[in-house]
């Protein structure tokens, strides 16, 4: 059950990120990401939103900067 919950959020993610098909690919990898994490975080009965919410963040900050950088 899992497997198929990780499947639709990263998919979820990956098409609600979508600018192109290109893009939706490579957004498939930070969605994976964020799913293992909320499930890793979920197991341990830890906060898992703030965590991925956390990871999110971390995340476009790193894309901003790079993108404003280059």
């Amino acid at each position: 059950m899992e497997f198929i919950s990780l499947a639709i959020s990263t998919l979820t993610f990956a098409l609600v990120h979508s600018s192109s098909n290109t893009y939706i690919m490579f957004m498939l990898v930070p969605g994976v990401l964020l799913a293992v994490l909320y499930l890793v975080f979920k197991r341990k009965n830890q906060s898992s939103f703030w965590i991925v919410y956390v990871a999110h963040a971390c995340i476009n900050m790193f894309t901003l900067l790079h993108n404003r950088l280059n």
